[in-house]
């Protein structure tokens, strides 16, 4: 199945319009918007009147004094019975255990790249895992022969390269030096890029914490490659839709479903036609190289 990371009620709807199996709501907005209660209710009602299932998901950091405030809304939105509940560090996942009865969800922050991670996360309780983005196609084949836990591996969406307290654009644009920030992030209407030695630009987004998220410019895209998850065992592929527009949303998830149905490899033809759809500036990620 497909499914889509989002964190807009525009997103949610494109992801089930586009028949998405799973929707990750919420948690961190790259738009920089408070996510509030009533949308995660909505959220469910909508994903479930579609026929999906929904997870909520969690911010990556919560530091100390966050947490009452945190397990506040874990109680919240546990009453809207979500069908999983994903989270990113080991604190959020025993308050998830310890605070509701929802299933929980390992995002591939938890670093799943082996089996004894994976052997240890069930015994934690958690019940289904986004792999590790950078294990290749093979490790990711023999960790789903070894595995009897429901595994995701993504496979399209600009990556999370870093999250930062520290913000770029606020310190050198919105006056952050004087206590105040004028938050150039959603009042510019401008995106904002880091630029490396190589004239790289790596894209910058604030989420509602005023946190910095550092992705890669270059889009994953495995379309190509799409038929060989599930032959290998994989049950979701994952598309993180938090940069995406509605209307890319749509077309990349119509896109996977076409060629998840295919069998083996494709033809040269076949591959040419799914290179064209992916546009330009994609990467393979760790697939066929592993970590360098």
């Amino acid at each position: 199945g497909i499914t889509a990371v989002v964190d807009t009620m525009e997103l949610l709807q494109s992801a089930l319009f586009a028949g998405a199996d799973w929707v990750v709501f919420g948690g961190e907005s790259y738009h920089h918007d408070a996510i509030i209660p009533m949308q995660y209710e909505k959220a469910v009602y909508m994903a479930h009147k579609a026929g999906a299932k929904i997870a909520f998901n969690t911010p990556r950091i919560i530091r100390n004094h966050e947490l009452q405030g945190f397990h506040t809304w874990l109680r919240t939105v546990a009453s809207y019975k979500p069908d999983a509940i994903n989270v990113h560090n080991i604190g959020s996942l025993a308050a998830v255990r310890e605070l509701t009865d929802i299933p929980v969800h390992a995002d591939y922050s938890l670093i799943s790249y082996n089996f004894k991670t994976l052997q240890h996360l069930v015994e934690l309780g958690v019940e289904a895992v986004t792999l590790s983005p950078e294990l290749t196609l093979a490790q990711v084949e023999k960790l789903a022969k070894e595995s009897d836990m429901p595994l995701s591996c993504i496979v399209d969406g600009n990556m999370e390269l870093m999250v930062s307290e520290y913000c770029a654009t606020g310190s050198f644009i919105g006056g952050l030096h004087t206590g105040q920030c004028s938050a150039p992030c959603v009042n510019s209407g401008k995106k904002f890029f880091l630029k490396d030695r190589k004239d790289i630009k790596f894209p910058l987004v604030m989420d509602q914490y005023c946190h910095m998220h550092v992705l890669n410019g270059n889009r994953l895209s495995m379309l190509p490659h799409a038929m060989k998850f599930g032959a290998m065992g994989i049950s979701q592929l994952r598309i993180e839709a938090r940069y995406m527009s509605a209307d890319q949303l749509k077309k990349t998830i119509a896109n996977y479903k076409k060629y998840m149905a295919f069998d083996g490899e494709l033809s040269d033809r076949e591959k040419a036609a799914a290179e064209a759809l992916e546009g330009d500036n994609i990467t393979r990620g760790h697939y066929f190289r592993g970590v360098e």
